[in-house]
């Protein structure tokens, strides 16, 4: 259901990256002082855009010729990204250049995590297919698992216990990715996962779905903590903030914040921009981007 309460203003600083692509990845660099964004949408280019820790634009380099939709940075420092047409670039510290991998598949990839000894990258498109590589230490491809749902968020909840979530399914695994369960649940597009300790998750689904675990992801009920305003095509992502407050990101500039214990805040920045994803920058400073080249400096 609907509710008709008007959420709070949420006043912010915007950032003009000199693109209207969707940003789908930031990285802050504490030590430098800056902020590397990575805008693209589906078939157009990946460009990397470096600020400094005033907004100014510093550098704007083309890293690919097909978007990439996950940023990653793995134990060694090493980071990853992954896209269209299953593109994997990597990139080693303290390099400037992006190295390219072609992997033997034309997939897109929404997501890549590290596992021991490589990597699982997840993907999926038209909603009917998805995927995951096993990505070993040298950016080859083991192994692809295909599934008849398209996969949209891998995370591990703790030792070889693994979550997918994705169109109209939840998966989990108890060996590490090798063999997956599919969940009795109901259908929505799941679209983020995050477990706050090992047995405490959270799930989002973009039609305002929100799902809650007490036993590592092996049952799944509908949180009873009331969302105001969510509904149909409402959610984008959910995170985990440093201070571990919850926060869910949602279409036309709308997110909803948690304290442990406490109602969700309804909350809403003045754009029509869908919110993508959140990183933060110091105290109570936080980078909040989405489509149509939106970013913004809020306090939360």
């Amino acid at each position: 259901m609907i509710a008709c309460a008007k959420p709070d203003d949420l006043p912010f600083q915007k950032i003009d990256i000199l693109s209207k692509d969707d940003i789908n990845d930031v990285v802050v660099d504490q030590t430098s002082n800056r902020i590397t964004v990575y805008p693209g949408y589906v078939w157009s280019r990946c460009a990397k855009v470096v600020l400094n820790s005033f907004y100014e634009l510093v550098t704007v380099d083309t890293i690919s010729d097909k978007a990439l939709f996950d940023i990653y940075t793995d134990s060694k420092g090493t980071h990853l990204g992954v896209g269209t047409d299953g593109y994997l670039y990597t990139k080693n510290v303290g390099e400037q250049k992006w190295d390219f991998h072609r992997l033997s598949h034309w997939d897109i990839l929404h997501k890549i995590v590290e596992k021991p000894n490589g990597y699982i990258a997840a993907g999926g498109k038209a909603f009917e297919t998805g995927y995951l590589y096993h990505i070993n230490g040298e950016y080859q491809i083991d192994s692809v698992q295909y599934f008849g749902h398209e996969i949209a968020d891998i995370i591990n909840i703790t030792g070889d216990i693994w979550l997918t979530v994705g169109w109209g399914n939840i998966q989990r695994s108890i060996d590490g990715g090798e063999s997956w369960q599919i969940l009795d649940i109901d259908g929505d597009l799941f679209l983020s996962s995050v477990f706050v300790d090992a047995r405490h998750g959270w799930i989002v689904g973009a039609n305002g779905t929100l799902l809650e675990s007490q036993d590592a992801g092996i049952t799944w009920t509908e949180s009873k903590n009331s969302l105001k305003g969510s509904g149909f095509d409402t959610f984008t992502k959910m995170s985990i903030l440093e201070d571990r407050r919850l926060v869910i990101l949602g279409t036309n500039g709308r997110l909803w914040l948690r304290h442990d214990g406490s109602e969700w805040q309804d909350m809403v920045l003045d754009t029509s921009s869908d919110l993508i994803g959140i990183v933060h920058l110091y105290s109570n400073k936080y980078l909040v981007y989405g489509t149509k080249g939106f970013m913004a400096e809020v306090s939360l």
